[in-house]
Parts: C-alpha cells; structure tokens; sequence
C-alpha cells in the first residue's frame, strides 16, 4: 500500500541500493509493518532537511487505515 501511494508523488523502483546512491536522494524513508512510514534524516553525514513527500505519505496512509479499519 505505501508503494502505490508513492507513486502517485514519484517513480517508484524497489531494487538494491547502495548507501553512497542514497545519500545522493532528496528525501528518505523506511517502512514496515511496526513503523509505517518513517522519514530518515540522516545517512552518515548526508542530512536530508525537509522530508515533504515522507509525510504525505505518511498522513494518507494513516488516513487510509483508519478508512479500512472496523467500527
């Protein structure tokens, strides 16, 4: 679900990716089953400011859960 709310904001692969290719992105996140949807701030020394997109995506899926949660 995370992935297909991605691609509505960007290209979206899922392949390996070496940490010197992910300092060079604007913006980060890991997600899991616990975690959701969470924003990295930081490789190694490479700071990742503003995380924009993160938390769209973040707010939407917590949106979309709640939807699909039973009352």
């Amino acid at each position: 679900k995370v992935l297909e709310l991605a691609k509505e904001y960007l290209a979206v692969e899922e392949r390996p990716v070496s940490v010197e290719e992910s300092k060079s992105a604007k913006e980060a996140f890991i997600t899991s089953t616990t975690k959701q949807i969470l924003p990295v701030s930081a490789i190694d020394d490479t700071v990742f400011p503003q995380n924009k997109i993160t938390c769209e995506l973040l707010r939407r899926f917590r949106e979309m859960c709640k939807q699909e949660l039973p009352v």
